[in-house]
């Protein structure tokens, strides 16, 4: 017996006391069984304590497992919860519309009990599996989050770095950095307001753009400070030689 089965808990919903009877005494050995006489208590047990999947008769009084499946099915907290309708109606109709309700399987009355073992484990094992796979896929989303807020954090350490170092060659050139990531960070906010560029501006590029700023004048690094701190006018020569800090900090 596996551990799955010992935990699940299964809920029998019959106005007949005799089928529950046959349905408990084969199954309380392996699940944790409840029990409803009536759709409307069956709606309250599921709200006190949802089970992990549920059998369901069609015709009871005051509220068919029809309408019990439908309102299952309005609720959040339970709209996934696996319901096997058991009746004696073995129209095609009936399947149909129980299918289309949300049930997972139809078995027709008088049943077999040990075809109802075999639909409970394997639609078990289906819900088991999927909560598996989708625990699977949300602890890998917060991953890929966490290590995408690492990348992002890194790459605005690496750019402040860099950005620095053209700080601590020339003040200046340090003070112009702060300056121009402020007025990038004004236009590109009013850009974003205006709705300017919406096609291809989008808020995740503007912080790009605003992150990336200070490093428009990373070249400024591989200009001599002969040249880069001269206090008087640059002579052409050396006006060339300075313009080259594009080209730099293209190739940086």
């Amino acid at each position: 017996m596996s551990k799955m089965n010992e935990l699940a808990k299964v809920l029998v919903v019959d106005d007949t006391e005799f089928n529950i009877d046959i349905i408990y005494g084969a199954l309380e050995d392996l699940y944790d069984i409840r029990v409803a006489m009536s759709g409307h208590e069956a709606l309250s047990l599921v709200d006190l304590d949802p089970p992990d999947i549920i059998l369901l008769d069609i015709s009871m009084p005051e509220m068919d497992g029809f309408e019990v499946c439908q309102r299952l099915k309005s609720l959040p907290y339970a709209k996934d919860i696996p319901v096997i309708f058991i009746s004696a109606n073995s129209h095609l109709e009936s399947k149909i519309r129980a299918f289309s309700l949300g049930g997972v399987d139809y078995i027709v009355k008088p049943f077999d009990i040990l075809e109802i073992k075999s639909r409970i484990q394997n639609h078990l094992e289906l819900k088991f599996s999927r909560e598996i796979l989708s625990n699977a896929n949300h602890n890998l989303g917060k991953l890929v989050s966490l290590k995408t807020l690492e990348v992002i954090q890194m790459r605005s350490a690496i750019i402040q770095t860099l950005a620095s170092l053209a700080e601590t060659r020339d003040d200046d050139t340090g003070k112009h950095i702060i300056r121009t990531q402020q007025y990038v960070k004004i236009m590109l906010n009013h850009l974003l307001e205006q709705g300017t560029f919406a096609d291809e501006l989008t808020p995740e590029l503007a912080d790009q753009i605003i992150l990336a700023t200070p490093l428009h004048d990373i070249g400024k690094i591989g200009i001599p400070d002969a040249i880069l701190l001269k206090p008087g006018p640059l002579t052409p020569e050396e006006f060339n030689i300075m313009k080259r800090h594009t080209i730099l900090g293209k190739n940086a």
